[in-house]
């Protein structure tokens, strides 16, 4: 939740994107937090106010002037081609003795002619 001052009062800003990556090693939590506003925005100054499950003696806040680029797969893609493929070898595997038998009259007649 973002709140702009605006010379009289505090205003509540929408926000229209929000960023989160967290790192837990050893009992502690790294986050880093960004999010994006509208361009419409106009103050002086702005508080974000953002729950921390923490005693404040333990937290530290830092104010970092990017976020970092991560990249990877979605993995609903890879979970639908997984099974996508699977899918196909097993409608080709049980329909495969349908194939052949389709096929051998065509074999036959094709061997027949040649007689």
């Amino acid at each position: 939740m973002v709140h702009i001052y605006d010379r009289d009062m505090w205003n509540l800003a929408s926000e229209n994107q929000q960023l989160a990556a967290i790192n837990y090693k050893d009992g502690f939590e790294n986050m880093l937090i960004s999010i994006g506003l509208n361009d419409d925005i106009h103050g002086e100054k702005a508080v974000w106010m953002f729950p921390v499950p923490a005693n404040p003696d333990d937290v530290v806040i830092d104010i970092l002037k990017g976020f970092p680029l991560l990249q990877g797969k979605d993995i609903d893609t890879v979970y639908n081609t997984a099974v996508g493929v699977s899918g196909l070898f097993m409608a080709g595997y049980s329909t495969f003795p349908l194939g052949s038998l389709v096929a051998l009259p065509f074999i036959f007649v094709g061997q027949m002619r040649t007689f």
